[in-house]
């Protein structure tokens, strides 16, 4: 990390929680400036932090939150005798007080300009670190940063004045930092451009990328745009590391000087091979960042020049049979290039007779590429060209099958699948395309199967089409059809369904956030309301398990009062509590029912969650309900033989086998 460098700060502010930030915190600051009280004027260590943090927002933000950092700074800077703290404190106070004295700041000038000049390379280092803070400065920009400190700054990058690695680093950075002060930065000299390429030379990566950042950062300077075309080849060269530190500033050089025609002519030589380079590339892209070949090509292709190469030269139809890789590296990198070029007219209209659309929409068939293809197909759908492309081939019956698949709970490129969903269905034409797509149909099946991620794509479904009026025509024409395939899945002599399908009730009712009504929960409540019977039915029966299914529907939906309400004056429920409490209640066991003691603690929590007039809201949870356990095949064959053979052991092993089953746990 370094000072004044947005990137740094960018990289501090995406440190998740894992990371330990205290360093940086108010905290910190307490201490630091507890520091500066006990230790004088000889702590500019702690005023070093103190500058630092206040490079960045995160830490001017600690930094305000102290009573006494401003008048403990302005004492360092009035009365201490080391330049190195007077600088530091200067540094801070320069971020955190736009209106700084300008005596303060002109004085750290001339201590920073002599330590330049140090032979200490630790004096170098903090002259390098405090440049770019001082120079936003205007009564100091234009008088600190001449030509020949620009000069002496560079001097220190390179190896020929210092063997410090650590100071030709820092140098190096405060070149790329002092390079995009267009207002203040001197005019490029021819030695400086020299001096500048020599440094694409270094061994070391952060060199490296900082005479990149540079170069980037003189783009509009005629010495140096006829220096880059020299350095194509260099360029290129690097470019072929394609890694996550090197490729992304040697991208940015490109698009920058990308502007220059006599650059593209240069760039576009078939010696250099440069989209050859690119394609190569994103058949191993990158996924963990946007690769730079697509960053390259998108910008690029806003050149008329770079698209008739992109067209002539096949480089289109290369990408369009990438896309029908098996390697989901080289296909999805092929895809995303696409992407970033198909707002032109001319190379759309040839990506879709190449055949784009329709790898796409054969994509969709897949399960595992289903996803990535709607997410590309949801970016070009406003395209008029693609749109009916992608109608001619039947994609709406497919997204149906995918949502189906619940393919639409995943991730892709850093969107939910929802996001996805919701820009496809927000296509006037392609929606109503869906709506007539058998969707009730697809709707009521996912339910049915009790599967929670099915339950979880299904109400994203719903509540995405809640925003459009046919959206909400669907749901009023499907909310029953749809509660009974949820009642279906209670019925199913599995427990996992039955729960998740209580759990889509107890969602679909709105109870978890019963304050933010909706159109869904709306439409759903007075549907549940309406088929309490149905589940009342399923608690009184005789099956074991269709009382539980019943039970923990119920269970889900007793914070209602309405519900509560209705269920307790039912004839169903009388039955059943009557029944249970007077121990007569007759179920039956067979294969993979629950086990009888787990149906009466279900029991026993439905009725006394029913009987609480004032329900208090509480988190839902069901009781562990388990199957009976399964004979042993074995041991059930052992006996059945003795049984019809007559073996004299024959009632020994049968109750051997009995007592076995009590003791096995269930193969489940």
């Amino acid at each position: 990390m370094y000072w004044n460098d947005p990137a740094s700060q960018e990289r501090l502010s995406k440190l998740g929680p894992l990371w330990e930030k205290d360093i940086f915190d108010a905290s910190t600051v307490g201490s630091l400036l507890r520091d500066i009280q006990l230790h004088g004027v000889e702590c500019f260590d702690v005023v070093d932090r103190l500058a630092f943090m206040a490079s960045f927002e995160q830490g001017r933000a600690a930094i305000r939150k102290s009573d006494s950092w401003e008048f403990q700074l302005t004492q360092l800077i009035r009365y201490s005798d080391d330049p190195k703290v007077r600088v530091s404190a200067t540094v801070a106070l320069s971020e955190l007080l736009p209106d700084l004295a300008a005596e303060h700041l002109e004085k750290a000038a001339i201590d920073v300009l002599k330590m330049l000049e140090s032979k200490d390379d630790i004096d170098r280092i903090r002259a390098c670190k405090a440049l770019p803070a001082l120079v936003k400065h205007a009564a100091l920009g234009s008088e600190i940063l001449s030509e020949n400190t620009f000069q002496r700054v560079l001097d220190l990058g390179g190896v020929s004045e210092t063997e410090s690695l650590m100071v030709q680093i820092h140098a190096s950075q405060t070149l790329s930092l002092l390079a995009r002060q267009d207002g203040y930065r001197p005019a490029l000299t021819d030695k400086a451009a020299n001096d500048i390429t020599e440094l694409l030379d270094s061994k070391h990566e952060e060199i490296l990328v900082a005479a990149l950042r540079i170069l980037a950062a003189l783009v509009h300077d005629k010495i140096a745009q006829d220096k880059m075309l020299g350095l194509i080849p260099v360029l290129i060269k690097h470019l072929k590391q394609h890694d996550f530190y090197v490729s992304p500033p040697v991208g940015n050089v490109i698009c920058a000087y990308a502007r220059h025609e006599n650059f593209r002519k240069a760039l576009l030589d078939p010696e250099n091979g440069f989209f050859a380079l690119l394609i190569d590339m994103l058949e191993h892209r990158l996924t963990d960042i946007e690769d730079p070949a697509i960053q390259i090509l998108r910008q690029l292709a806003s050149y008329a020049d770079i698209q008739t190469d992109l067209i002539h030269k096949g480089h289109i139809k290369k990408l369009a049979s990438l896309m029908k890789s098996r390697k989901h590296e080289t296909s999805s990198g092929a895809i995303l290039a696409l992407l970033s070029i198909l707002p032109h007219p001319f190379i759309r209209l040839v990506a879709v007779q190449e055949g784009v659309v329709e790898t796409l929409v054969n994509h969709l068939k897949h399960q595992q590429k289903c996803l990535f293809a709607a997410y590309a197909l949801s970016l070009i759908l406003h395209y008029d060209n693609t749109r009916k492309a992608m109608f001619e081939l039947s994609a709406p019956d497919y997204i149906v099958t995918a949502l189906k698949q619940g393919s639409f709970n995943g991730t892709v490129e850093n969107e939910h699948g929802k996001v996805v969903l919701k820009r496809l269905m927000h296509n006037d034409d392609l929606r109503a395309a869906v709506l007539q797509a058998h969707t009730i149909a697809a709707l009521c099946t996912m339910f049915k199967k009790g599967e929670l991620a099915l339950n979880r794509a299904a109400m994203d479904f719903l509540d995405i089409m809640s925003n459009y009026p046919d959206g909400k025509e669907l749901i009023k024409e499907c909310k029953v059809t749809v509660f009974r395939a949820i009642v279906g899945a209670l019925d199913r002599q599995d427990w996992g369904s039955q729960k998740n399908a209580a759990i889509a009730l107890y969602t679909l009712f709105g109870i978890p956030h019963p304050s933010e009504r909706t159109f869904v929960t709306e439409e759903f409540r007075s549907a549940i309301l309406e088929g309490l019977p149905q589940i009342l039915k399923l608690l009184a029966h005789d099956r074991s398990y269709r009382t539980v299914g019943g039970a923990a529907a119920l269970l889900a939906l007793s914070d209602d009062g309405a519900v509560r309400a209705f269920v307790r004056e039912h004839a169903d429920f009388k039955f059943v509590r009557s029944v249970y409490f007077s121990k007569s209640m007759k179920l039956q066991y067979h294969g993979s029912d629950p086990r009888e003691e787990d149906v009466h603690t279900m029991l026993d929590k439905l009725f006394e969650a029913m009987e609480e007039s004032d329900h208090p809201r509480r988190a839902l949870k069901f009781p562990d309900v388990h199957p009976i356990p399964s004979r042993s095949p074995l041991v059930t064959s052992l006996a059945i033989l003795s049984c019809v053979l007559y073996i004299p052991c024959g009632f020994a092993a049968m109750l051997t086998g009995l007592a076995l089953d009590k003791t096995e746990p269930s193969p489940t």
